[in-house]
């Protein structure tokens, strides 16, 4: 029998991991970060996500991720990243339909030698670990778009959070899958997916300004593309200094913006690191503008 998948539209928020100094998780900073989101009005969160530094967590840190966000959200959809070698996979998902989350979803499989069929029994042994809704996670070309769509077929598998920047191509997938596609590469392509048939988008600054990613998904829901654009023009700073350095800035500017409101997330882990003096300017330029138009507040 299929489960009863989740409304995946609107804004997804990939979350981040609060470590303490010493590196530990902050479980306190999580709920709190967990509950700003659910008191703006957020309805989806992804623990263990890429936001959430999921490749440096180890098993029982990514399973304590889920758990505490789960006890935290309050009523939101809990929608939990798992990956990695397979019965790591399995256990993660065992784990979070255990504690509470309403649905898992499945990283992007990452070795250096790939085969399009091993892929595909490697997501459907973490399908079938499970019965609760599974959403698939595209990143490249490790997921071919046809085994994507046929992997779509099976009743458990609800969504698919498609992160390739090629519309002609997830428009077409769009048309043939059997699942809800929504736009992986946040606020900078979500009115162009949108256009294309995505249900909702993922999202990382809405850490930070929830109010805005809201603002976008319900101008994207009314058809109101001007609008949207114009939503997208004020976030695209924020969203320029995350893909500098090749994208290595993309938690970093996030867990910093967080830190600037009191909401701590510690620093990154290794391989990532903080942002040199150039960048902290340019973000803290952005952050004190959003601040005196209102759309944040600053703690430090």
């Amino acid at each position: 029998m299929a489960a009863v998948a989740p409304d995946f539209s609107g804004v997804s928020v990939t979350t981040a991991s609060p470590f303490h100094e010493d590196g530990s998780l902050d479980l306190h900073s999580l709920h709190r970060q967990v509950e700003f989101l659910a008191d703006s009005g957020i309805r989806i969160v992804i623990p263990a996500g890429n936001t959430g530094e999921f490749f440096s967590l180890d098993a029982s840190e990514a399973e304590l991720v889920v758990k505490e966000t789960v006890a935290a959200a309050d009523g939101m959809t809990v929608l939990a990243g798992v990956g990695g070698p397979l019965p790591t996979a399995v256990a993660l998902a065992r784990a979070a339909e255990a504690n509470g989350a309403d649905a898992i979803m499945i990283h992007s499989a990452s070795h250096t030698y790939l085969h399009r069929r091993a892929i595909a029994d490697y997501i459907l042994a973490i399908v079938e670990s499970v019965s609760i809704p599974v959403a698939l996670y595209k990143r490249g070309d490790t997921l071919p778009d046809d085994v994507l769509i046929e992997l779509t077929r099976h009743d458990r598998i609800a969504a698919v959070k498609y992160a390739v920047n090629d519309l002609p191509a997830f428009a077409a997938a769009v048309e043939r899958a059997s699942a809800a596609m929504f736009c992986g590469t946040a606020e900078r392509w979500a009115p162009f997916y949108s256009l294309a048939g995505a249900a909702g988008f993922t999202s990382g600054v809405a850490n930070v300004v929830p109010s805005l990613s809201l603002m976008m998904a319900a101008a994207l829901e009314a058809g109101d593309y001007p609008e949207a654009m114009r939503i997208r023009s004020v976030l695209d700073p924020f969203e320029a200094a995350r893909a500098r350095k090749l994208s290595a800035n993309n938690v970093t500017v996030v867990k910093y913006a967080l830190w600037r409101m009191g909401l701590d997330s510690g620093s990154v882990r290794a391989p990532l690191t903080g942002l040199d003096d150039e960048d902290r300017r340019f973000v803290n330029g952005i952050l004190e503008r959003w601040a005196s138009e209102g759309l944040l507040r600053l703690d430090r």
